[in-house]
């Protein structure tokens, strides 16, 4: 029996399935944005369900696209080979009072600023998605009716779209650590690029997943001493080695874990 409406601002208390842990939440914001908690990843239902879609249809991408000329924005998707940019604009950039930070008018003037970024630094193809509504047929209508099955030559059919919504939902962060439980390789680029994530931030969702048990990860082991033959010395920390040899920290770490005495 339903006991809310979809925008009703009444709290409800949901159990997190991952984590047990209680999600005090807006009835709304839910409708809206989707079930998140912060043993999560904090990417969105609509960025997780788009960078799906073109995984299935194996184009690259870059999330979170940014670069110096973009004056400290950031794109949802990005890539420069086809020219394209691409942005999911939740419920905050059509509907006031979602964030505080922002009011309507302030969030489309920025809208429009990174869109002038963006041509004048060479994107001819600029997509905005409408997904102020987390569902799969909302944001699957969303691409269906935008440019993208055009540009990038696809159509309805060649979509697994229930495989999409899979994706969004998931939790990236416990996947994450199951992977790098199966792999037990400590190469975080293994992990990284599977999941199209940095080295840093498979290190920070392990550090996370330790904390709820999903893998074995200690984060103490990034700031034990390490010895360089080739030099002969031995630094407390391996961000010491890394900052005096130029070698990154995570690749040290890879190769004392991976050495054979």
């Amino acid at each position: 029996m339903k006991t809310h409406t979809v925008q009703s601002n009444d709290y409800v208390d949901i159990p997190c399935p991952d984590c047990g842990k209680n999600k005090h939440i807006k009835v709304c914001n839910l409708y809206h944005r989707g079930f998140r908690c912060s043993c999560n990843s904090k990417t969105s239902y609509p960025n997780r369900f788009v960078y799906s879609v073109f995984n299935q249809l194996k184009i690259d991408y870059e999330p979170e696209y940014h670069r110096d000329w973009s004056d400290g924005r950031r794109y949802d998707l990005g890539n420069e080979e086809i020219s394209l940019i691409v942005e999911n604009h939740g419920p905050q950039h059509y509907e006031d009072n979602f964030y505080k930070n922002r009011n309507l008018e302030e969030e489309q003037q920025n809208d429009a600023y990174k869109y002038q970024l963006a041509k004048e630094n060479g994107f001819q193809n600029y997509v905005v998605l409408d997904c102020r509504k987390s569902e799969i047929q909302w944001i699957k209508n969303s691409i269906m009716n935008s440019n993208l099955p055009q540009l990038l030559q696809f159509k309805e059919s060649d979509i697994d779209w229930d495989l999409a919504d899979r994706d969004a939902v998931k939790n990236i962060v416990k996947e994450v650590c199951l992977e790098w439980e199966k792999e037990k390789s400590y190469d975080y680029s293994i992990v990284g690029d599977k999941f199209r994530i940095s080295k840093s931030t498979v290190q920070d969702y392990l550090v996370i997943g330790a904390k709820h048990g999903w893998c074995s990860y200690d984060s103490n082991w990034r700031d034990r001493s390490v010895y360089c033959f080739q030099f002969d010395k031995e630094w407390s920390r391996s961000s010491d080695a890394s900052r005096e040899t130029g070698v990154c920290a995570s690749d040290i770490l890879y190769c004392c874990k991976n050495t054979l005495f």
